[in-house]
């Protein structure tokens, strides 16, 4: 029984670690080609996103294959708001922190989907 669940978990969290890669490793890109990037900025972008994802991650862990495509609109809407929110919040400018948010998420999304197509 122990070795069935571990066979089970170490997939999910191989995947689990390799969206969180991704995500960090694109949007802490596009938060350095900022032009008013600043530290406090790249650390808040960095735990905004762990937290972000790995949830988004869990949450769409269980979520039926039938409601997967809804499930993830909804959930990438819904990061991209949270995330303009708190970078508003650092930037004081909303179509700075609007189009960070989306620049990120969209290159982030596109990149784990391509990776997706070849694991």
């Amino acid at each position: 029984m122990e070795i069935a669940f571990f066979s089970i978990i170490t997939p999910m969290m191989d995947n689990l670690l390799m969206a969180l890669f991704i995500t960090l490793f694109c949007e802490i890109f596009v938060i350095l080609c900022y032009k008013h990037v600043n530290l406090k900025l790249l650390i808040i972008a960095f735990f905004t996103n762990i937290v972000t994802n790995i949830s988004m991650n869990i949450i769409l862990m269980n979520i039926k294959y039938q409601y997967m495509n809804q499930a993830i609109i909804i959930a990438e809407i819904s990061v991209f708001i949270l995330e303009a929110l708190i970078y508003f919040m650092v930037t004081k400018k909303l179509k700075h922190a609007l189009l960070l948010s989306l620049i990120a998420n969209a290159l982030s999304y596109s990149i784990g989907f391509i990776v997706s197509l070849y694991i």
